[in-house]
């Protein structure tokens, strides 16, 4: 049979005329669709990255289109975005003085290219053998940036503090210039900022993680929220009990635990120890750490449960995506028809096509003969008479997009695509050249034949 493949693509970027409002929005939105002849009601979602003009359900882009589109147009909040916000909430359980330190450093060295030099001289005469020889900017707006900037920071924190000792001696720099040099080293050489440093090492490259697998392409609303659920069990496991009947989520540790919480990170560990056999650090000391870092992942713990409390929704009612569940524990579908798609999909009648679907071993076979391809398969399951309903449910849901990653990349491209040499670009050429960047599609893969023939 023919794939039915669904994927994500750019379509166009949009000239706003007048103020950026939501009315404005709308209205040239709307006259795209009209100019391509998009049919309106198989507009099904929205996912915007939360901002108010998007989200608003009176006055906001998602009002206008629920009046004028879909009165039932499923809203999403971008679950990247979500993400994000959560893990930010447990940077502000640290000290302040972890932030600003790591800022004054950058920033000392942001616009002079003589520091660079100097701090560069001082990599390639030290013992350690690196591969880069200069820190990474932290970007608020750039999702990864965090991580790369604390992993690069700690890799040259020897080399950083010899650069601040060295310089806090130079006489031939203003005495004034010495006294912050000097208070800079003193923040560097402190063991608490040292043991916060080598925490988030160790403990950001799982935020890193989860925010690169959701950036992928095609994702569905099931897979995702499945990463985000195994990136909750895993960040969280060290503060979580373990019950009787398994790997459960437990009640979270009092504050009187912290100090025996192990993180798994190996450089904080051993920083940890030798920090206290040497008496750098006292036991009250440890503790304050300890303490602000068990808040921290707590913080993000909370933070992520008040940002999807549909989460255990999800997993329990959408596992059906996945043709491989299909025996698995039963999934309410008249609730998630109710949810998503209350007009679009008889819940009652798609409800008795899946209880017959999870006794149906035949259903196997076309799973196979679609090659385990479950967005093919459903399409298949959508043209028989028997599964049209329940078939046309879960290719609606494959349809929602969860994200808004295609936008932000687009942005991100457009950077790249608008360059000196090419200022000028009108808007059709900018959005012809955006979309060749964003297509996934080699020229090998590319149908070039089907479009020809379709003009």
């Amino acid at each position: 049979m023919q794939a039915c493949h669904i994927a994500t693509r750019f379509l166009a970027i949009l000239r706003i005329e007048g103020s950026p409002n939501a009315e404005n929005l709308f209205q040239t939105f709307d006259q795209f669709v009209e100019t391509e002849h998009l049919p309106k009601e198989k507009l099904v979602s929205f996912s915007s990255d939360g901002a108010s003009v998007m989200r608003s359900e009176g006055r906001g882009v998602s009002g206008h289109l629920r009046r004028n589109y879909n009165q039932d147009i499923f809203l999403q909040h971008c679950i990247v975005h979500r993400q994000v916000l959560g893990a930010k909430s447990g940077l502000e359980r640290l000290p302040s003085n972890v932030h600003s330190t790591v800022d004054a450093v950058m920033n000392h060295f942001k616009n002079s290219h003589v520091r660079k030099e100097k701090l560069t001289a001082i990599i390639e005469m030290s013992d350690n053998e690196h591969e880069y020889q200069q820190l990474v900017a932290y970007h608020r707006v750039r999702w990864l940036s965090l991580n790369d900037c604390v992993q690069r920071f700690t890799d040259l924190l020897p080399e950083i503090v010899s650069y601040f000792e060295l310089q806090a001696h130079t006489t031939s720099i203003r005495l004034s210039e010495r006294a912050k040099l000097q208070e800079l080293y003193d923040g560097l050489v402190d063991p608490a900022f040292q043991l916060y440093l080598y925490f988030l090492r160790g403990r950001l490259p799982i935020l890193a993680s989860i925010n690169t697998q959701l950036q992928k392409k095609d994702q569905d609303l099931f897979t995702s929220y499945q990463k985000i659920d195994g990136f909750k069990k895993t960040f969280l496991e060290p503060i979580l009990h373990e019950v009787d009947d398994g790997m459960q989520e437990g009640n979270v540790r009092t504050e009187s635990d912290v100090d025996n919480i192990d993180y798994d990170c190996k450089e904080f560990i051993k920083f940890k120890e030798q920090a206290i056999s040497s008496g750098q650090l006292s036991f009250g000391q440890l503790h304050e750490v300890m303490n602000n870092i068990f808040n921290f992942t707590a913080a993000i713990g909370r933070s992520l449960d008040a940002r999807f409390p549909e989460l255990d929704f999800v997993i329990k009612n959408l596992s059906f995506l996945c043709p491989a569940n299909r025996k698995h524990s039963r999934c309410d579908i008249e609730a998630v028809v109710r949810r998503y798609c209350k007009n679009s999909v008889a819940a009652a009648v798609a409800n008795r096509q899946y209880s017959v679907y999870r006794n149906d071993d035949s259903v196997d076979y076309v799973y196979l003969h679609c090659e385990k391809q479950p967005d093919t398969f459903f399409c298949r399951l959508a043209q028989m008479p028997e599964y049209d309903q329940f078939g046309l449910l879960a290719i609606t849901l494959m349809c929602m997009s969860p994200d808004t990653v295609e936008c932000e990349r687009g942005f991100s491209c457009m950077n790249l695509t608008k360059d000196k040499c090419a200022t000028r670009l009108s808007g059709d050429n900018l959005q012809s050249r955006l979309a060749v960047f964003l297509d996934p599609r080699t020229l090998s893969s590319f149908p070039f034949e089907d479009i020809v023939d379709s003009v």
